[in-house]
């Protein structure tokens, strides 16, 4: 009797556990097939730097994206400089939630805080290590029709034909408007396979205190298919780089039923209010 009763228990939890372990691959599953991450490598003639964006899809048509870069080799010993963001940011409609932004070099440290509520909340401060210097500011501002950075980027990977106009967006205490325009296709091979990429010029006509202040005109290149960069061209005080993938894993098509497509009165999941011709 007591056998029996012993057999029946060591059945239950083995039945348990395989219910356990299950349950565990398939939420493993699930997580992997929402989620994204590319890693692209900077260079100009030589390396000069690692960046990894990282998407994850949640409840609610909601995004949190994340991206890590950082120099290296010759010129992190020269300039050494770190970034890190976090955004939510909701894809129908395209709306900015909430950005983290963080960036450490030689000179100083700094973040910045912007909360979409009913108003834009920002908050940053900033430390200098030579003469340790301490700033902080927190204000706010109208968010009516303001994308943050990180949402900008992502309006260029869901809207690829959207010609040429302006985005109104929001950085460091200052509204910024970013001029764009489409300069047609282009095909990209990434490990034996090839993808058409639009390719968009953009300016961003702003001064702010870090070191990847943007300059001149960069270049977007995005797979028309499934909206992931291939391609960055991209200028600072400090010089210029491309950054092409070295790495791509998870579900590459994470976004791909965000993206607007053309039709007969135009593109559809335009973002409302932001785009300006």
């Amino acid at each position: 009797m007591r056998s029996s009763i012993k057999n029946k228990r060591k059945i239950f939890q083995n039945k348990f556990c395989l219910t356990v372990i299950v349950l565990s691959m398939i939420s493993l599953n699930i997580a992997y097939a929402e989620s994204l991450k590319v890693c692209y490598e900077a260079s100009l003639l030589f390396k000069v730097g690692e960046s990894c964006i990282e998407y994850q899809l949640s409840e609610g048509d909601i995004l949190k994206l994340e991206s890590k870069q950082h120099t290296t080799g010759i010129v992190d010993a020269a300039s050494h400089l770190e970034q890190r963001v976090t955004a939510d940011i909701a894809l129908n409609p395209l709306v900015s939630r909430y950005l983290y932004f963080y960036e450490k070099n030689k000179r100083k440290s700094m973040t910045h805080h912007y909360m979409f509520q009913e108003r834009l909340i920002y908050s940053g401060n900033s430390f200098r290590y030579k003469d340790h210097r301490y700033k902080n500011a927190r204000k706010t501002f109208d968010k009516e029709g303001v994308l943050d950075p990180a949402a900008a980027v992502m309006y260029f990977q869901l809207n690829m034909n959207a010609g040429e106009g302006s985005l109104k967006t929001f950085f460091e205490g200052k509204y910024i408007d970013i001029t764009y325009s489409e300069e047609g296709h282009e095909e990209i091979t990434f490990n034996g396979e090839k993808y058409g990429c639009s390719v968009i010029d953009f300016v961003v006509p702003v001064s702010t205190s870090s070191l990847v202040t943007p300059t001149g005109v960069w270049r977007i290149y995005i797979d028309d298919e499934t909206g992931i960069i291939m391609r960055l061209e991209l200028k600072f005080p400090l010089g210029s780089a491309k950054l092409k993938p070295v790495s791509i894993t998870g579900d590459m098509e994470i976004l791909k039923k965000y993206i607007a497509r053309p039709s007969k009165t135009g593109l559809i999941n335009v973002v409302e209010s932001t785009v300006r011709d």
